[in-house]
């Protein structure tokens, strides 16, 4: 965890509690959680194409945005690992992901009751901040918008943080709000869940090294980062580096939206469409061995795009399709 810095780790435990970008080794973590057994789904492929047209360029998004049709609740999350009393940069976040109405809409085209959810290290001077500017928020004469605050604290002697409600009420949600209250989630952070081994077959490798470089991308500020220093951060890896070199620049052949490879740098995309991604890498981690050899040798991308030629009874059962790459 070393190479990342505190608000990343933040990012990156909301990104594997809902979104479950990667698997676990540790026996009480519950990535993927709230998706799979609380109904939310991470959702920003859609509002991210939006935000820029809308916004403008440069506009920054929140930190990640939970979505619960069943329930007809939503969450914008905003992770913080540093505030001041009186922080005016949190409070305009908070007044515009609650009052700004085009963010709204844009989040909540279904009108889905949404509610803030602001995410801090559990550090008593931290928490005492991050009250007091959502007190302040809260006291702005049309905000109406239900803030929750979550705390994450390192278990000692382990790898994975716990989170844990410590401010508010999470009204549209009995179950969650429940869970929450009684102890929270144990979450494990990405950078040290994947036991990457010569084992594995290449695709399914492929397919770990690509949810890595989401989330290193969707987690820091970085526009690019050196090949060897990407490698170095995966702390758990057995292949050698070359091997692992090989990996990345296949992973960004086969998954163009997450960047490319120029003089020995990952270049990331300045806009992710990550819902894509994550839809490419599901592919590709179903991908046969033989599927998998034909997309390399063939010079193709992944991609949803059905052929119009008429597949014949042995292609029928293909499940993933490819595009050429122009």
């Amino acid at each position: 965890m070393r190479s990342y810095k505190e608000h990343d780790i933040l990012v990156n435990l909301i990104l594997n509690l809902s979104l479950s970008i990667t698997t676990t080794e540790s026996p009480v973590a519950e990535n993927g959680v709230l998706k799979k057994d609380y109904g939310y789904v991470y959702e920003i492929n859609k509002i991210e194409e939006e935000f820029e047209t809308i916004f403008g360029k440069g506009f920054k998004p929140s930190d990640g945005f939970l979505k619960n049709e069943s329930k007809k609740t939503s969450m914008t999350v905003e992770c913080k690992s540093y505030c001041d009393d009186g922080d005016s940069r949190l409070i305009e976040q908070l007044l515009f992901y609650g009052n700004n109405n085009r963010f709204l809409e844009t989040l909540n085209p279904g009108n889905l009751q949404n509610e803030i959810l602001v995410v801090c290290y559990k550090n008593e001077e931290l928490v005492s901040k991050t009250l007091k500017n959502i007190a302040i928020v809260k006291n702005y004469p049309d905000f109406e918008t239900n803030i929750v605050l979550w705390t994450v604290d390192k278990i000692p002697g382990s790898s994975d943080y716990r989170i844990e409600k410590k401010e508010g009420t999470h009204i549209n949600d009995n179950a969650l709000e429940k869970k929450m209250s009684s102890g929270g989630f144990v979450v494990s952070p990405s950078p040290s869940l994947l036991l990457i081994t010569p084992e594995t077959p290449e695709n399914a490798l492929v397919a770990q090294i690509a949810k890595r470089i989401l989330v290193c991308n969707t987690a820091s500020d970085l526009k690019e980062i050196k090949i060897g220093d990407f490698i170095k951060r995966q702390n758990d890896k057995v292949l050698p580096d070359k091997k692992m070199t090989s990996l990345i620049k296949a992973s960004l052949k086969l998954i163009p939206e997450l960047g490319t490879v120029a003089n020995d740098k990952i270049m990331f995309k300045k806009s992710l469409r990550v819902g894509k991604i994550k839809d490419k890498i599901d592919e590709l981690d179903k991908c046969t061995k033989q599927e998998y050899l034909n997309i390399l040798s063939n010079n193709k991308t992944l991609g949803r795009k059905k052929s119009k030629k008429k597949l014949d009874k042995s292609q029928k059962t293909i499940t993933v399709f490819f595009e050429d790459v122009s």
